[in-house]
C-alpha cells in the first residue's frame, strides 16, 4: 500500500509545482457545465494543389466562467483521407475539452479532391499544404496571446492531433522539422510548397513547438524523423486491423507510411517519450470513438501539463479501467479490471486507503455515499505493482 501512497503524493506534489492550476480534476474531468464557441474564424487561406484558393476556418471552443489567466490548447485536425470531410467531425470533442477546461479548436486545411488520383508528387504537397496550415492556426493563437489574447492560451502547452489524415498532418507537423531528413520525393513537394515554415496566412511565423501530440489511427512517412531533439511526447492509438493506414510499415495511398506500432517501438529504442495503445482486433475507425480513446488522451495531456503519473504501463493492449460516472454521487461502476488484478483499491487524495477489493471480477460497483465531495484515486494492483491510476471526482 506505501507504493500507492508514494504515487498519490507525487501526483499531487506535482500539481503543487505546476504552473498551470490542476486541481478539482481540471483537465481530467468536465467540471465545467457549459461551453462557448466562436464559429468560423478565418485564420488563413491559400491556394490548394488543385489551384484554388481557399479561406481557412476553425472553430474555437472555450468552457464558460473560467478565470483562469492560462489555458492549454489543443487544435484537432479532421480524418478523410486529404480530400473529403470537414472540422465538424471533431466538434463533439471540442466541446468535451473545453468542459475540462481547455481552449479547444478544430480547424480546416487545404484539401485535394484528386487526391486518390493524382501524382504521389502531389499527394505529399497536399500533405505538406495540411501540415502548413496547422502551423498557421498555431501561429494564430501565439499572435493572440502577444496581442489582444481573446483565448487567454497558455502558448507552452499547445496540443496537436487528429484522426487518420489528420493524424498524419499532427505528427509530421511534430517530427518534420529538417528538410535534409526527408527523401527526394517528399523534399522537392517540401520546397515546391515554399519550406517547411511556409504558412498559408498573413501573420508572422512564431514557430510550431508544440507540447505533445495525439495521433489516432495516424503515421509517419519515415520514423527517423522522431528523434532526441527537442520533439514533443506522442500518444499513439491504432486498431492492429487497420487496412487504411498500417499499423505497422506500409503503402496508403501510394505513400510509404509507418504507423502506430513502427512509431512506438522507434520511440522506444531512442528514447522519445511514447504511449501507445493497441486496440487489438479493431480496424480504422476505433481510435475514434469515445469511450476508446477520452480518457488516454485525458491523461496523455494532464501528465504533461501536470507532471502528474496516471499510467504505469506505458504499453498496453487492450482499454484500461473504466470508472463511471466520473463525477459521480454515491456510486461508482468500475470495468475493464485487468483479469490479473489483486486489488482494486480506493485512496483520498491524502492517501488514506478507503476502500480495497480483494480479487476483484472484470466489474465491481462500490458505494462512496458516506465519502466528503473530492479527489480520489482508483488503482489497480499486481503482484504488489500499480499497474493503472485513474482520478475520479466525487461531487
Amino acid at each position: 500500500m506505501n507504493k500507492i501512497k508514494n504515487l498519490l503524493w507525487l501526483l499531487l506534489l506535482a500539481q503543487m509545482t505546476s504552473g498551470q492550476n490542476c486541481g478539482g480534476g481540471r483537465y481530467q474531468l468536465p467540471i465545467f457545465s457549459n461551453t462557448i464557441s466562436t464559429k468560423a474564424l478565418q485564420f488563413g487561406g491559400d491556394t490548394n494543389v488543385n489551384g484554388n484558393y481557399v479561406d481557412l476556418f476553425m472553430d474555437v471552443y472555450e468552457p464558460i466562467g473560467d478565470t483562469a489567466a492560462q489555458r492549454p490548447l489543443i487544435i484537432w485536425c479532421h480524418g478523410g483521407g486529404f480530400f473529403a470531410q470537414n472540422r465538424t467531425q471533431f466538434e463533439d470533442d471540442c466541446i468535451e475539452n473545453a468542459k475540462r477546461g481547455y481552449v479547444s479548436a478544430t480547424i480546416d486545411y487545404r484539401l485535394n479532391t484528386n487526391f486518390l488520383v493524382t501524382s504521389v508528387h502531389n499527394r505529399m504537397r497536399t500533405v505538406i499544404q495540411a501540415v502548413q496550415d496547422l502551423k498557421t492556426a498555431i501561429s494564430y493563437f501565439k499572435n493572440d496571446a502577444r496581442t489582444i489574447n481573446q483565448f487567454r492560451v497558455d502558448t507552452n502547452l499547445i496540443f496537436v492531433g487528429g484522426t487518420s489524415a489528420g493524424g498524419i498532418t499532427a505528427i509530421h507537423l511534430a517530427y518534420l522539422d529538417d528538410i535534409t531528413e526527408a527523401s527526394s520525393t517528399l523534399a522537392a513537394a517540401i520546397l515546391e510548397e515554399g519550406g517547411l515554415n511556409n504558412i498559408s496566412g498573413n501573420l508572422p511565423y512564431h514557430g510550431a513547438e508544440v507540447a505533445g501530440v495525439i495521433s489516432l489511427a495516424g503515421a509517419i512517412h519515415d520514423v527517423n524523423f522522431m528523434n532526441l531533439g527537442p520533439q514533443a511526447p506522442l500518444l499513439a492509438i491504432h486498431g492492429d486491423l487497420d487496412v487504411i493506414v498500417p499499423f505497422d510499415d506500409g503503402n496508403a495511398f501510394g505513400i510509404f507510411l509507418q504507423g502506430g506500432n513502427s512509431m512506438n517501438t522507434h520511440a522506444q529504442t531512442i528514447g522519445l517519450q511514447c504511449t501507445f495503445y493497441n486496440l487489438a482486433g479493431r480496424g480504422h475507425n476505433a481510435p475514434k470513438i469515445h469511450n476508446m480513446t477520452d480518457e488516454r488522451y485525458y491523461d496523455f495531456m494532464h501528465q504533461i501539463i501536470c507532471g502528474s503519473v496516471v499510467s504505469i504501463n506505458q504499453h498496453v493492449t487492450d482499454a484500461p479501467v473504466l470508472t463511471y460516472p466520473n463525477p459521480f454521487l454515491e456510486q461508482l461502476s468500475i470495468t475493464r479490471i485487468p483479469e490479473n488484478t489483486d486489488y482494486v483499491v480506493i485512496t483520498n487524495s491524502n492517501g488514506q486507503t478507503i476502500k480495497t477489493i480483494e480479487n476483484p471480477l472484470k466489474y465491481v460497483r462500490v458505494n462512496l455515499e458516506d465519502e466528503a465531495p473530492g479527489v480520489y484515486f482508483v488503482a489497480c494492483l499486481s503482484a504488489g505493482e500499480i499497474m493503472t491510476c485513474q482520478k475520479i471526482l466525487k461531487q
